[in-house]
């Protein structure tokens, strides 16, 4: 079945962890003063009629906004979204402006890379990753 890959930690975040101390954790909603802005979007997967099926809840993107590649055995879907920035003379933070999702799957080894499909709508993307059947065999005594 497929295994999911999360993105990597930023480093950004690791060198935040060591000064958060210095910081009240509970300052700006309880969120960290160094957070990692790379978020793994939710995702749904089943097995239909001879395709796996991959629904990756992407709102707030346009289709021209989504990336998926498959290299090898691997599938990763990207979002990539920057909003004009917002100019403030006093902004004390600024949490949405630039938003990027990114989340990988390794395919199973009966997947047809050349044969995936994909669909948007509602913000949810769905990716058809159809699979080799396989026929019964039928192996004679002698």
């Amino acid at each position: 079945m497929f295994s999911v890959n999360k993105v990597h930690p930023s480093a950004f975040r690791r060198i935040g962890d060591r000064y958060n101390k210095y910081f009240d954790p509970h300052h700006f909603m309880g969120q960290d003063s160094f957070e990692d802005h790379m978020m793994t979007p939710a995702a749904n997967v089943s097995k239909n009629h001879g395709e796996y099926l991959l629904e990756i809840a992407m709102p707030g993107f346009a289709k021209e906004e989504i990336t998926i590649d498959v290299n090898e055995n691997h599938l990763v879907v990207e979002g990539k979204k920057e909003n004009e920035e917002v100019k403030h003379p006093q902004m004390i933070r600024q949490e949405y402006g630039h938003t990027q999702v990114s989340r990988g799957f390794e395919l199973p080894p009966d997947a047809l890379a050349e044969k995936i499909h994909s669909s948007y709508q509602n913000g949810v993307l769905k990716i058809f990753v159809p699979f080799a059947k396989k026929q019964p065999q039928k192996i004679e005594v002698k």
